[in-house]
């Protein structure tokens, strides 16, 4: 620009280039709807298969079940031949057996079901009545007939008249009742009649029902969950039956598989004296106190000794063991009598340990209180056992061994008693009685040969027999015959107590 001049004028910029110019954009056109005819016939496939395949699957398997129980039924001679052919040619008896007693079981099975359930639509048709709904009997029958269904069968029952008291009472209080109906007559039923007439009828536990129910249902749906008793019954008698299904019979039957001394005897091995202490007392009310002592008490000292001595339970467990089993068998000593300043008519020498001991002590609690007796401690040495044998003034002598494995501790001892009876018209002597309580599980050694071999006049095995056979020796009509109650010394008497 020349000095002093005007500034030039702008200059217009160039035209874009045909690429870099963009496209007008189109004005957007209505979007045309889209409609999609399906023909009928789909329209009423799907709506069969939303609506009518979840009520008719079920209708369907009732009645496949249904058909299959009456060709059963109608042909059981030639099945239940089959069935036996099957147990094999041996084993008729035992086939024979298994089949009356399942048919014996689901037959009263039905029949108490079929009283139960029509008691308790006779009650709610009564109920109905009295609140005052229509057609109450017919809502009684209904009832009765659903309850046939395990667990829901009471409340699909209850359902129809429920809604029949909505739509015909202006209230709440028809509704409420109805409800209270079906309450209280189900809680009674189920807490009175079924453990009345059910009883052991089925031979099934309670767990194995709910689990039987919760399996066959999810096999068979609703028609399962009808069989589901009657099928797990013929299961667990086949399992009662057949050695190699035993297991179905553990799983599933009433009685619990544990003997009830095993199950007194696991309890003292969790420390749980209580429900140990329970055990025994059920027990003793079943059957009585002697039978408690000597099948419950004595056979878990054996037990406890084996393992103690093969070292599975430590020191501490045996112990309280012992201790447990004492306390279990001893009275209360406010409860006992005074010890007698007569001598014991029998005392009893532990071979070994305190096992032996407390067994010793039961079988004290067995003779009392027809026969004063006594038990040493059982830490006394064989010597100091045998001393006090002669200077008690006993008629009889007994050697408690709870040992499994061998009596030597037995023998033993009875060397040392017949050492210290001495000769001469002035010897101590006594009736010796071995009672070796472990022997009877793995010894089958005639008990004569027992006697003979420990060295004692007698050998038992039994608890009770020992008991008996030193009441016959010392309630002879030779002998002082038996003390009278004033005179029977306590079983912890002054031994037991020097015990303590």
């Amino acid at each position: 620009a020349e000095a002093g001049g005007s500034a030039p004028a702008p200059t217009k910029p160039p035209p874009a280039s045909a690429e870099e110019t963009p496209a007008a954009t189109p004005a957007p056109a209505n979007p045309v709807p889209v409609v999609v005819v399906r023909p009928a016939s789909e329209e009423l496939r799907d709506i069969a298969a939303t609506t009518l395949v979840p009520v008719l699957a079920p209708l369907g398997k009732a009645a496949l079940v249904f058909v299959f129980v009456v060709f059963m039924l109608l042909r059981k001679e030639d099945l239940r031949d089959r069935l036996i052919h099957l147990g094999g040619q041996g084993r008729l008896t035992v086939t024979t057996r298994a089949l009356e007693e399942a048919g014996g079981k689901v037959g009263r099975y039905l029949l108490m079901q079929l009283a139960i359930n029509a008691v308790f639509g006779l009650l709610v048709g009564i109920g109905m009545v009295f609140i005052g709904l229509p057609n109450a009997m017919l809502w009684g029958m209904l009832a009765g007939l659903l309850r046939f269904v395990p667990y829901v069968g009471t409340w699909l029952g209850a359902l129809p008249p429920a809604i029949l008291s909505l739509a015909v009472s202006a209230s709440w209080a028809t509704p409420l009742l109805t409800a209270g109906v079906f309450l209280l007559v189900d809680l009674i039923v189920v807490n009175v009649l079924e453990p009345w007439l059910y009883g052991s009828s089925t031979g099934l536990s309670p767990v194995a029902i709910i689990v039987a129910a919760a399996f066959w249902t999810w096999l068979w749906g609703t028609a399962g969950l009808l069989l589901s008793t009657p099928l797990t019954v013929c299961l667990a008698v086949l399992g009662r039956h057949v050695p190699k299904l035993g297991f179905l019979d553990t799983l599933l039957g009433g009685k619990p598989d544990l003997p009830v001394a095993d199950r007194y005897y696991q309890r003292l091995l969790s420390r749980d004296s209580a429900e140990a202490a329970h055990i025994a007392a059920a027990y003793e009310k079943d059957f009585g106190r002697p039978q408690m002592l000597a099948e419950l008490l004595v056979p878990a000292v054996v037990v406890a000794k084996a393992d103690f001595q093969r070292g599975e339970i430590p020191a501490e467990t045996w112990q309280f063991l012992t201790g447990a089993v004492r306390k279990h068998a001893c009275r209360c000593a406010d409860d006992d009598q005074a010890a007698s300043t007569h001598p014991p008519d029998v005392l009893v020498l532990p071979a070994d340990d305190e096992g032996d001991e407390v067994a010793g002590l039961i079988l004290c609690e067995l003779l009392w209180p027809q026969v004063r007796a006594d038990v040493v401690p059982a830490r006394r040495l064989a010597n100091e056992k045998a001393t006090l044998a002669r200077s008690s003034g006993a008629q009889a002598v007994c050697i408690s061994d709870a040992s499994r494995q061998d009596d030597a501790h037995a023998r033993y001892l009875a060397k040392r008693l017949r050492a210290t009876e001495g000769t001469g018209p002035d010897a101590t002597k006594f009736v010796l009685v071995a009672g070796l309580w472990g022997m009877s599980v793995q010894d089958d050694t005639p008990l004569a040969d027992l006697a003979a071999r420990v060295g004692a006049d007698q050998a038992v095995r039994d608890l009770l027999a020992a008991r008996d056979a030193l009441r016959g020796w010392v309630m002879n009509p030779t002998g002082p015959g038996a003390p009278g109650p004033a005179e029977a010394a306590s079983p912890t008497g002054k031994l037991a107590n020097a015990a303590a």
